[in-house]
């Protein structure tokens, strides 16, 4: 099985992560130069006799427009990616395998991220501002916490599967047990804001919405902690643990297949690029506020 395929079907999660980094950038520049003011914007569905309103943007025009054009560029190439994966998967019978169950899972989150949650982003970047409501905020950083952590976990279960040496079988039951599990993990990660630990709000120049990384309320804090940890930190542990395992396997002159030790890589380097960067810098940013501020490094980032 050819697990380096998850680099192209987790690139909409990276590609997206990334943007959410970018974003963050350009709004706390907008917010800190003289550019910021009341930008003239015309609403006559609010009242006919007035052809404009004064909305205080968040980030400069031409970051709304560029930010909807590169997220729709996403939404379409990361989809059709990940419906020729599911295709590949669902006609050929033999390939159906156990292993083969988890690619398909991966493709269907990333899908979901990729069909769903980016062009609602992308719809929010043309608008310039977040225009569907709270209900449906909520309801879109659900989703797409619950998709990410999926394929997070998804990864984290692949990597494990192989740390056996390569030799051990995942049996159909055992692949359908694991799956149940990982979506039953994914929702006790990401169900917690439904409620009242933590709160899911809009973020990134308010065109998506996640966890609400500005509150400062203890239960607030201790939810993003728990996200982490079980979000990022433990996952992140179990891969770098099943390749160490594989690669020890290896010293001993053991018939491991010589894709493993590569996939290890790949998997590694996917999730690290995907998550890391902009979870730690959220995460300082929420517990070193003022450290966070006058660090060029972190706006670096």
């Amino acid at each position: 099985m050819a697990i380096p395929a998850t680099t192209n079907i987790s690139a909409n999660v990276s590609d997206a992560v990334l943007l959410g980094i970018v974003l963050d950038i350009v709004k706390e520049q907008w917010n800190q130069s003289d550019l910021m003011g009341d930008v003239l914007l015309s609403n006559s569905s609010i009242n006919k006799n007035t052809d404009v309103e004064l909305v205080n943007l968040l980030m400069p025009i031409w970051a709304y427009q560029s930010a909807a054009v590169y997220l729709i560029f996403i939404s379409v190439f990361g989809l059709l990616m990940n419906i020729v994966v599911v295709i590949v998967i669902i006609n050929d019978p033999q390939r159906m395998t156990p292993l083969n169950w988890m690619l398909f899972n991966l493709a269907c989150s990333d899908g979901m991220i990729a069909g769903f949650g980016t062009p609602i982003s992308a719809a929010a970047a043309f608008q310039y501002h977040w225009p569907f409501g709270d209900e449906l905020c909520v309801a879109y950083a659900m989703i797409m916490s619950t998709a990410g952590i999926g394929s997070i976990t998804t990864l984290t279960a692949l990597a494990f599967s192989g740390s056996g040496g390569g030799s051990a079988k995942l049996g159909r039951v055992q692949a359908a047990i694991l799956l149940t599990l990982i979506w039953i993990y994914s929702l006790a990660v990401t169900c917690p804001p439904l409620f009242g630990w933590g709160r899911y709000d809009r973020e990134a120049a308010h065109i998506s919405c996640s966890v609400n990384w500005e509150s400062k309320m203890d239960n607030n804090r201790s939810y993003i902690l728990y996200m982490f940890s079980f979000g990022l930190v433990v996952p992140f542990v179990v891969i770098v643990a099943s390749y160490v395992s594989i690669l020890r396997v290896v010293k001993k002159g053991r018939n491991v297949s010589p894709s493993y030790t590569g996939d290890g890589y790949v998997v590694s380097c996917v999730m690290g690029q995907a998550t890391s960067p902009r979870q730690l810098v959220a995460l300082r940013r929420y517990y070193f506020p003022k450290n966070a501020e006058n660090s060029s490094c972190a706006d670096a980032i």
